[in-house]
């Protein structure tokens, strides 16, 4: 055989051995793919998994919370609920036993009561889980001690790290209302029941009114400024009790760094056209 034929003949093995050895690493990627390792398939796997950011937002705006207040015999008993308006069960997750916090202030913004100074948590992880159409409900008591008259505004806020597995902002769920103690019925006779819920410049009101005229009207301010202006508000019937639902909204660049939104709800005298019957509520603290 000549040097040429030689040549030819150990290019031509050369090139069967690459080809075969190539061959063979194809099905070995392949079987690494299949199991999840490193290939594409596994990452899908995986963001399949994550949960929705989108449908928790549409969850949460299908979450209806309310609270309530019963006082008799000395004491006062707190009522706070969370509706599950969605089509499916939705799980909270606390980061502790303490599922809700409840405060209670004076006029003068001074902290009467706080269920967590008074009340032991289980350091643990709580989950609950709300069924469609559902509701939790927790009741709280607090033997009242001897209270100054007055207005005092009550906070309930419930306590979710997480909702569907997804992380949730702090005072997500919270309502303010308020009681009067020691009053004469007399000294305000128009409102009554009325409930805050909201914060950051986004609140609704609801409560009952009983007017002496068909209208009644609210401003906000903040101590300083009139942040929303005089606004009338019309009643089906004058001297009968009529529920009511204010939704206000104000931009983040007139709300105060430090300070307190008042509500004022108040009717008009029917002599000099000035405020009656006024009562003031805090929507929001900031500082």
């Amino acid at each position: 055989m000549t040097m040429t034929n030689k040549f030819l003949a150990m290019m031509a093995l050369i090139i069967l051995f690459l080809a075969g050895c190539g061959t063979l690493e194809q099905p070995s990627q392949a079987v690494q793919d299949s199991e999840g390792g490193t290939g594409s398939a596994g990452a899908s796997d995986a963001e399949t998994q994550a949960p929705d950011s989108n449908e928790v937002d549409t969850s949460l705006n299908k979450m209806e919370m309310d609270a309530s207040m019963e006082q008799a015999d000395g004491a006062i008993t707190f009522n706070i609920e969370i509706i599950n308006n969605n089509d499916e069960a939705v799980t909270l997750k606390f980061s502790s036993g303490q599922q809700y916090e409840i405060t209670v202030e004076n006029e003068k913004g001074e902290k009467v009561y706080q269920l967590s100074d008074s009340k032991a948590f289980a350091d643990a992880i709580v989950e609950q889980v709300i069924d469609p159409s559902d509701k939790l409900t927790w009741t709280e008591g607090w033997d009242e001690p001897a209270l100054e008259p007055g207005t005092y505004t009550v906070n309930y806020t419930l306590l979710p790290d997480q909702v569907n597995q997804q992380t949730v902002e702090a005072n997500l769920f919270q309502i303010e209302s308020t009681f009067d103690v020691g009053q004469d019925s007399s000294d305000n006779s128009v409102f009554r029941n009325v409930k805050v819920n909201g914060q950051a410049g986004k609140y609704t009101i609801t409560g009952e009114v009983q007017a002496s005229s068909s209208e009644f009207y609210y401003n906000v301010e903040d101590g300083h400024n009139m942040l929303v202006e005089e606004t009338k508000v019309e009643v089906e019937s004058k001297e009968a009790w009529n529920s009511f639902e204010l939704e206000i909204s104000i931009s983040d660049d007139i709300l105060p760094t430090n300070g307190t939104l008042t509500l004022v709800l108040y009717e008009k005298s029917i002599d000099n056209g000035g405020p009656t019957s006024s009562k003031y509520l805090p929507l929001d603290r900031f500082q």
